[in-house]
């Protein structure tokens, strides 16, 4: 009896062995749908990648006709990213342990895009002895209709002094994280273009490179389109003097930097501006690390995701995990200054009548985060002070403060797009509410 009882035993353990693997096996399955038709996007790749120690491909299908696909899954509660290739593009979507269904949306693609313009470029200057070392941070927008991708080999196209040597760029797009560029030499000096995908969203294309300096420096940038704003920071005890003053306003900064501001800059607009002496950022405004030389990381945008040559994009998709975690603080730095400019120009309007009080029955209402370490922020609320004026500074402390939370926590990782919008429109509803009060 006993020897029979051992061997069922045995036999149950054999044929638990067995099948383990076949019940570990599962399939994840999705629709991949052109978002620029509204139809299916039929015969797209699409490869599993295996996030581990790197990113290993797991498995590649093609969507059918009604742009489904279906590819093997092994549950090792190992997380993996999901890649489709659609008209030369790839497209991201993350799939966590537990994943088995995952949809996602791709964009039909052309050269050239109506919609597609720079809102932004931010130019901080750092001048030392002997060399002046400059970052810059575009902000591009695709606001086409219908929303579409804009694709070629000199997709985004920059100019930097021709003197000037390339040290590093970035590049992310809406909640993804930085991630390495390469930028392509043009046939000047100076010239220089990305063959990076500007899909519909934002994408901002941050640069960091150096040049000679003897104590003086003059730079006579030329936009080639309307630029929402144009901003220069420059440290404590450098003089920056704009050719045209009258374009340029100032901005506060706690750090004692000069900062000034051009709002609605036209094409060809004298926005040429001079520079002298020598300086240096507070330490917490500080590049807490160098990104490393230019193109150091493969490139992954040619269908595959083996795309060869200078520019090809990136080392990690845009929606892998973080593979550039150090490097957060710098490209949060880059938004303290975008929120400090939106604060600025809230600033700048009208103050209210000095009777007018704040409507009790609508408190303000602002979600509690941890405040992110890229600069020092308020330790408490501000107080508010006697009269319109300072209500206001208060409201703007207190809005700063929640906006630059909620962008840091989107860069981090920490708020899904859903979660960033919902939070993003109420600051956009109060801040409304408050420029009327003030009109």
């Amino acid at each position: 009896m006993k020897t029979r009882m051992a061997r069922q035993r045995f036999l149950a353990l054999f044929l638990l062995l067995l099948l383990s693997p076949l019940a570990l096996a599962a399939d994840i399955t999705g629709t991949v749908t052109n978002k620029t038709t509204g139809k299916p996007a039929a015969g797209a790749d699409v490869i599993l990648l295996k996030l581990a120690e790197g990113m290993d491909e797991a498995g590649r299908t093609k969507t059918d006709g009604q742009g489904r696909y279906k590819i093997a899954l092994d549950n090792d509660a190992t997380p993996h990213l999901i890649r489709v290739v659609f008209q030369d593009v790839t497209y991201h979507k993350q799939a966590p342990p537990g994943t088995t269904a995952a949809d996602v949306d791709v964009f039909s693609s052309a050269p050239k895009v109506p919609g597609v313009r720079t809102s932004m470029n931010i130019v901080r200057l750092e001048p030392q002895s002997g060399q002046l070392n400059i970052t810059e941070l575009y902000v591009v927008k695709n606001e086409s209709s219908p929303p579409r991708t804009q694709m070629s080999d000199r997709n985004f196209e920059i100019k930097v002094p021709p003197t000037a040597t390339m040290d590093s760029a970035l590049i992310s797009t809406g909640a993804g994280m930085p991630l390495q560029g390469s930028p392509i030499p043009g046939k000047k000096p100076g010239e220089y273009a990305f063959m990076f995908p500007l899909r519909p969203g934002e994408t901002r294309f941050q640069i960091a490179y150096h040049l000679p300096y003897a104590g003086s420096f003059e730079w006579k940038p030329a936009p080639d389109g309307v630029l929402e704003h144009f901003v220069v920071m420059v440290p404590k005890g450098v003089e920056l003097a704009p050719a045209d003053p009258s374009l340029f306003e100032g901005m506060p900064d706690d750090s004692g930097a000069t900062v000034r501001v051009a709002t609605n800059v036209q094409p060809k607009a004298n926005i040429a501006f001079k520079i002298s002496g020598t300086g240096t950022f507070p330490p917490d405004a500080q590049n807490p690390q160098s990104p490393g030389p230019v193109g150091g990381e493969a490139n992954a945008e040619q269908p595959g995701g083996t795309r060869e040559g200078p520019g090809g994009g990136i080392g990690k998709p845009i929606d892998a995990p973080n593979p550039l975690q150090q490097y957060i603080w710098w490209i949060l730095g880059g938004f303290v200054v975008l929120l400090a400019a939106g604060a600025w120009f809230f600033y700048q309007q009208p103050a209210a009548p000095e009777e007018e009080e704040i409507d009790p029955t609508k408190p303000v209402k602002l979600s509690k985060r941890p405040k992110a370490a890229v600069r020092p922020a308020a330790a408490a609320a501000p107080v508010v002070r006697a009269g319109s004026n300072g209500r206001s500074a208060a409201l703007l402390d207190a809005l700063k403060e929640e906006m630059f939370a909620l962008e840091s926590e989107r860069l981090a990782g920490k708020l899904s797009p859903e979660e960033y919008k919902k939070h993003k429109d109420a600051l956009d509803v109060t801040l409304q509410r408050a420029l009327s009060r003030q009109k």
